[in-house]
């Protein structure tokens, strides 16, 4: 009888212990957690950028997601292509206004200065657009609909006007051959944008 009462403690003193280191276990992982989420801060931007041998504008209101040093960005885009051909295909005739979607990467150089920051930014343009092709003999001209993926590379400038709004400006280049920045047509772009940090 004796043992199995000393049986019966030894196992309530385990249980028991093993329910505080548990206890400890899950209010660290909330604190973690909770410390995590302090770290990250919202914000949300407007850029103009330009692409020069189109040559195409995007407008692009974007949300940011903010922890440290690196900023990702994502939003609607609005292109609008400044004239109904390329260049080098003059014969078809392209749709000039398009939606679709931007999205990007930024990381800040951090700077002796406090007002004053460069960064890097890498920055995908996705979005559907159409054009007629014309040609000689029957049916004339063929519609067609592509989507189109820029992708850019490029060097920024920061200036903070306060703690929580900034400009900016970059210039890099880019390509058409889709992701991981195949960049193979060196398309040279600039942009201008204004940032609010929400949080």
């Amino acid at each position: 009888m004796k043992r199995i009462i000393c049986i019966l403690i030894l196992i309530i003193t385990i249980s028991s212990s093993t329910k505080g280191e548990n206890n400890n276990l899950m209010k660290f992982g909330k604190e973690s957690l909770a410390n995590s989420i302090n770290n990250w801060k919202f914000g949300i931007q407007l850029t103009q950028s330009y692409t020069y041998n189109y040559p195409t504008m995007h407008t692009s209101p974007a949300f940011i997601i903010i922890l440290k040093q690196n900023e990702i960005f994502i939003g609607p885009e609005f292109t609008k292509l400044q004239r109904n051909y390329l260049r080098w295909d003059q014969a078809s005739k392209w749709q000039q206004e398009n939606w679709g979607i931007n999205l990007g990467y930024k990381y800040m150089i951090k700077s002796a200065k406090t007002k004053t920051n460069f960064f890097i930014q890498t920055c995908f343009s996705v979005y559907q657009t159409n054009f007629i092709e014309y040609q000689i003999g029957s049916p004339g001209h063929t519609e067609h609909s592509q989507i189109i993926v820029e992708n850019t590379a490029g060097l920024g400038f920061d200036y903070h006007v306060s703690s929580r709004f900034h400009v900016f400006m970059t210039a890099g280049i880019g390509s058409t051959n889709g992701f991981f920045l195949m960049i193979d047509q060196f398309i040279p772009h600039s942009s201008l944008g204004i940032e609010y940090k929400i949080k």
